[in-house]
């Protein structure tokens, strides 16, 4: 189908790329991928699962992945919508209210930056320190918080920033 005709169909430009990213998203959460987090090896491969789920999207977007206590994937990746060019929201309400659900002992979560730099801004700091503590309280690891572009990533706990 023809960017004009998606444009057409959802009413502008920016609406037709907001579903598209949502049919991405559907389709990355079909495909199902369960990793069993065993070291390095195991977070490079969630963090190529989210480069290709979110890595490309022109807004941020936060999303996460819920572990049980042996360390296998409760689930598909969960992707939360709302975000801008250079902003993500989340509620830890939220991302907490799913890992309950889901009975998960532990987390990865991550987020995009669509300008290409893969550096934790201040604000990015601040979020893994809240949802780090907010975990602890409610016995809910935080594995790691990595952010990812196209076609790289950084991950908070390789940096000994978690």
């Amino acid at each position: 189908m023809k960017a004009a005709t998606l444009a057409k169909k959802h009413g502008s430009i920016r609406e037709a790329r907001l579903a598209l990213a949502r049919l991405q998203s559907e389709l990355v959460a079909m495909e199902d991928r369960r990793v069993v987090l065993d070291g390095e090896a195991g977070r490079d491969a969630l963090a190529e699962q989210f480069m290709n789920a979110i890595g490309h999207m022109p807004e941020e977007r936060f999303a996460a992945v819920f572990f049980a206590h042996g360390g296998e994937q409760l689930g598909p990746m969960v992707i939360y919508e709302g975000g801008t060019t250079n902003r993500t929201v989340l509620y830890p309400r939220n991302l907490f209210r799913d890992a309950l659900l889901r009975d998960a002992t532990g987390m990865v979560i991550c987020h995009n930056h669509p300008g290409g730099a893969t550096e934790p801004s201040g604000m990015d700091r601040n979020l893994t320190s809240s949802v780090e503590k907010i975990g602890e309280s409610l016995n809910v690891t935080l594995i790691d918080h990595i952010i990812v572009t196209r076609n790289q990533f950084t991950s908070f706990r390789r940096r000994g920033l978690l």
